[in-house]
């Protein structure tokens, strides 16, 4: 069974369903792409829309095409976490200590372990900070160290744009992450940058003010070396489930969130550190061996879709929408998506048609996309990819968004495009 929103339930054929001939819906949306391409002819399409009970290709238009996905690469993201790691995997954070404990005094050292948790917060740290003291520890005789091996030291992947990164979309990524800022090494190559433009955390500032807020002194320094084999538990923070924070990546379309999945699959799949090259390698293995997508065929080189170098046709969309319809997880992929009208990123979009739609966008200069699930109300569903790449807004846009044009300077040329498409496809069966 398949289910978007409240209103996708058991398919039915898609050839008989109110009357409606699946020939005249493939004359429509050809009817309405080509006035599309007609309003701005250096925009470059590509759509592809499939029902997904018959498995059949009801519309193709340049879905063989590489096209640069933005935010949609998330689908990608969330359906290999999900495989990967499962809908119950919960990162840790895990706080340890060495030497031995005498009275009040350990005489030796703490050590932080990340694992890639996007979501841990100040709060969350003091918490285990404060456990130290619950340990009736009232003086640190070695030091704190910070262990960040999970992941490299790479915050950013290649093909991100240098303007971007003060961004507040643009969070590095790093193995131990406080209230969304990395924690790095000092001989990081960004160290300095971040430091001085506050996108990192100042560890030893903050270790430092946790430890005194407990009435912890520490006679030595904050530094950043990996935990050693002897040491020993003193507590753990775990994240909640990746289905609950699944839906803050997709609906959100957080990218912090997204790239720490994409290098946490790396270093479960291939080995700590994990990298973006090993993130790379795990998905483009995963659409080989489940997909039967050639590795040659895409590029992919982060999570959440910010890389510029990424290239997906609308036919691997849609290919990965289908494939994962078919998995024990579906439901958790499909409640993590916007809901039309609803939630998340089309929470003000297709307002006509609510809870009809749920799909992920993509956003960057020049490109957008949207790809996910749409049912027309009939029980009816299709799996769709809408990419659109070189547009250049506003635009003079034919029928309904020729009227938002003459009323709305600086119309979303984008969003007009992808919204009556899918609204389109939702009415097409009730006249």
């Amino acid at each position: 069974m398949y289910r978007v929103g409240v209103v996708m339930a058991v398919l039915l054929p898609w050839s008989a369903i109110n009357g409606y001939d699946v020939k005249d819906l493939q004359l429509s949306v050809k009817e309405f792409l080509h006035s599309i391409e007609k309003a701005d002819r250096q925009a470059h399409i590509g759509v592809e829309l499939i029902s997904l009970d018959q498995k059949t290709v009801i519309y193709q238009k340049n879905a063989y095409h590489l096209f640069t996905p933005a935010s949609v690469t998330k689908l990608f993201t969330g359906a290999l976490a999900l495989k990967t790691l499962g809908p119950d995997y919960q990162f840790e954070t895990t706080l340890m200590m060495d030497g031995s404990k005498k009275g009040s005094t350990l005489n030796g050292s703490l050590y932080l372990k990340g694992s890639g948790d996007p979501s841990l917060t100040v709060v969350d740290l003091e918490k285990l900070i404060a456990s130290v003291a619950r340990a009736g520890i009232k003086t640190i005789k070695g030091s704190v160290h910070i262990d960040v091996s999970t992941f490299d030291d790479a915050l950013f992947a290649a093909g991100y744009f240098l303007d971007d990164l003060e961004e507040s979309w643009n969070s590095p990524v790093s193995a131990l992450m406080v209230n969304r800022k990395p924690v790095i090494a000092e001989a990081n190559r960004y160290a300095s940058w971040l430091c001085h433009k506050r996108i990192a955390c100042n560890t030893q500032e903050l270790i430092t003010s946790l430890l005194k807020k407990e009435g912890i002194a520490l006679n030595g320094t904050v530094s950043i070396a990996e935990v050693p084999v002897k040491a020993k538990v003193v507590a753990r923070h775990v994240s909640e489930p990746l289905a609950m924070l699944l839906k803050q990546m997709e609906k959100s379309s957080d990218n912090l969130y997204a790239d720490a999945f994409f290098k946490k699959i790396a270093s479960v799949r291939f080995g700590v550190p994990g990298t973006w090259q090993k993130g790379s390698q795990a998905l483009k293995s995963f659409l080989y061996e489940d997909l039967g997508i050639s590795p040659s065929a895409i590029i992919i080189e982060d999570g959440s879709g910010r890389s510029r170098y990424n290239a997906i046709a609308p036919h691997h969309v849609v290919s990965l929408l289908r494939w994962i319809a078919h998995q024990p997880y579906f439901n958790t992929f499909l409640e993590s998506l916007p809901l039309s009208a609803v939630d998340g990123t089309l929470k003000e979009r297709m307002l006509e048609i609510p809870m009809m739609v749920r799909a992920k966008t993509g956003t960057l200069p020049g490109v957008s996309a949207l790809a996910g699930y749409v049912t027309d109300g009939e029980k009816n569903i299709m799996a769709f990819c809408a990419f659109t790449n070189g547009f250049i807004p506003p635009l003079s846009m034919p029928g309904t968004l020729a009227t938002k044009c003459s009323k709305q300077e600086g119309v979303n040329f984008k969003v007009d495009f992808e919204d009556e498409f899918c609204k389109l496809l939702v009415l097409a069966n009730n006249g």
